[in-house]
């Protein structure tokens, strides 16, 4: 496994005021798999998420961003619950159809 791109230095600059930065959360589909990513960074906290989840809708709307890295076919999902919760998304995919459909629910 090839660790993403989720490090903020923010988050592993202990000279940065906590009041000043963002925690990160590390969501995977298991625990031991997130917890390997956040791999003892101390503002960064695991969490075991499925994107079919009922509880996805809530755990994205509690924050600003969410950098998604599932599989592409996903990504329409991970939109779809971050438009709920009025939250940005930002993913490593072109732009699907799926993704273009939510394109105007997106904007309002």
């Amino acid at each position: 496994m090839t660790l993403p791109s989720v490090s903020i230095n923010l988050i592993m600059d202990h000279r940065v005021p906590l009041t000043n930065i963002c925690v990160q959360i590390v969501a995977c589909r298991t625990l031991p798999t997130a917890e390997k990513l956040v791999g003892g960074r101390p503002r960064a906290v695991a969490l075991a998420l499925n994107v079919n989840s009922p509880d996805l809708d809530k755990h994205i709307a509690s924050h600003d961003v969410v950098i998604s890295l599932v599989p592409f076919i996903y990504h329409a999902d991970v939109i779809r619950s971050a438009i709920k919760g009025k939250t940005h998304v930002v993913t490593t995919s072109y732009v699907s159809p799926a993704m273009r459909e939510l394109d105007a629910a997106a904007k309002e």
